[in-house]
């Protein structure tokens, strides 16, 4: 039992040190997000087994080391599986508050948007609904509120502002990019990594720089797919306008990371029906 505890508590502090140098956005991430990504979430899946295995063992080695065999006080261990899995049910609520009041907030959002949105498109994955407003701005919501009235599918909102600053096939490229997003699940992997970042003692690096890493690396992985599917050279420009326009240097960087990887070529890509706006 002491082999196994020292064998999960080296593997789990090894993993909380070296992941976070291992994954942070470096050249290899950058070019690969969605692999980092997920290397992101099997990392915790893997330190989260690893704590458990660590206090069972402690456990076990603890009441094997008073009587020399295991004898009535391992009744001990059923004590630790209910304290682990109490701590896993208190994550849990937090988790499931978390999400709760993200869905309460983008809920909120649409209502007030509800009144200038000019136009719901019905696509066979989404809906994408065009706000009249002078803003540059485009997100996407991955279960609208009943009152929506498109019923609980996702939604694609692009201002009008977006829109007339872009041409077609630039704006293609942003839909494809939102709704990448929500295909991928990215609000999940947003909300477990900012859970993380706040259980974790800021001594830690892990949790912090999970949180920073990952909150780029879904944007990454979205353009990647969004570059694919609908044009680089189209999304490269669409970012870099967005950015003259806001003023945000991250997406400049992002369109000079398009810049140097190797996609379709654009005139023989064909960009599928729920991404056109033309």
């Amino acid at each position: 039992m002491l082999t196994l505890l020292a064998l999960s508590a080296a593997a789990t502090a090894a993993l909380i040190i070296t992941v976070p140098r291992l994954l942070a956005p470096g050249s290899w991430a950058l070019r690969r997000p969605a692999t980092a990504l997920r290397l992101w979430m099997a990392s915790l899946v893997t330190i989260i087994i690893g704590l458990v295995t660590a206090v069972l063992s402690g456990v076990l080695a603890a009441v094997t080391g008073v009587a020399g065999y295991l004898h009535p006080a391992h009744l001990l261990i059923p004590v630790a599986v209910s304290i682990v899995m109490i701590a896993a049910a208190a994550v849990w609520m937090r988790l499931k508050h978390r999400h709760h009041a993200s869905v309460r907030s983008v809920h909120a959002a649409i209502a007030a948007l509800e009144p200038h949105i000019i136009s719901r498109s019905q696509r066979e994955a989404f809906v994408l609904a065009r706000v009249e407003s002078p803003e540059v701005f485009s997100y996407a919501v991955a279960h609208t509120p009943a009152e929506a009235g498109v019923g609980c599918r996702p939604m694609v909102i692009v201002s009008t502002g977006m829109q007339q600053l872009l041409t077609d096939a630039q704006l293609q490229t942003i839909v494809a990019h939102e709704y990448a997003h929500v295909r991928c699940r990215h609000e999940a992997t947003l909300r477990t990594a900012a859970l993380t970042a706040a259980m974790t003692p800021t001594a830690l690096r892990y949790g912090q720089a999970m949180h920073r890493s990952v909150t780029l690396l879904v944007e990454l992985a979205a353009d990647d797919i969004a570059a694919d599917r609908a044009g680089a050279v189209h999304l490269a420009n669409a970012l870099a306008a967005v950015s003259a326009q806001t003023g945000d240097p991250s997406l400049d960087l992002r369109a000079e990371r398009l810049t140097l990887g190797v996609w379709t070529l654009t005139h023989r890509l064909t960009v599928p029906a729920d991404f056109r706006v033309a």
